[in-house]
């Protein structure tokens, strides 16, 4: 599926979420809140996002509002705030993934080589620094892993 079909699977997803008179209250929220994230890493998303929370020169996504019962709006701006804090929160956990990452592997380096510290680190053999380096290498690769088969 592409980018524009999935943006029109998400609209459609909010319109029926909005106009389903069978389900509860907070399934509504949710259902918009996961069709908002879930097209939030989409090319398209700002077109999306501006429908349902326009700005004052767009004249469609308000005539889209207005149509909406005061209910309906309020479903509306509780399942966008919580698409919003879906997505603060996907982007910490990449920040501290890539922070991981990072450390880890440049830990692993410094103590895999005794080359770089003369085998001076905290008085450690050559086996112990080792294994503290496989210890850091291995985590680095599991948060490389986590980081791109995400991301």
């Amino acid at each position: 599926m592409n980018d524009e079909t999935k943006i029109k699977y998400a609209r459609m997803n909010i319109t029926n979420a909005l106009f389903d008179n069978s389900a509860p209250y907070q399934q509504k929220v949710e259902k918009i809140a996961d069709a908002i994230y879930d097209s939030s890493e989409n090319r398209y998303f700002t077109d999306l996002f501006n429908e349902v929370d326009p700005d004052e020169n767009d004249v469609p996504a308000k005539r889209f509002r207005q149509n909406l019962t005061q209910e309906q709006l309020k479903i509306l701006e509780e399942g966008m705030g919580k698409a919003c804090q879906r997505i603060e929160s996907n982007n910490r956990v990449k920040k501290s993934l890539a922070a991981t990452l990072s450390i880890s592997v440049l830990g692993s380096l410094f103590f895999l080589s005794p080359n770089i510290t003369g085998n001076a680190v905290g008085n450690l053999s050559i086996k112990s620094g080792s294994i503290i380096g496989a210890g850091l290498f291995l985590m680095g690769i599991i948060a490389g892993f986590l980081f791109f088969r995400k991301y």
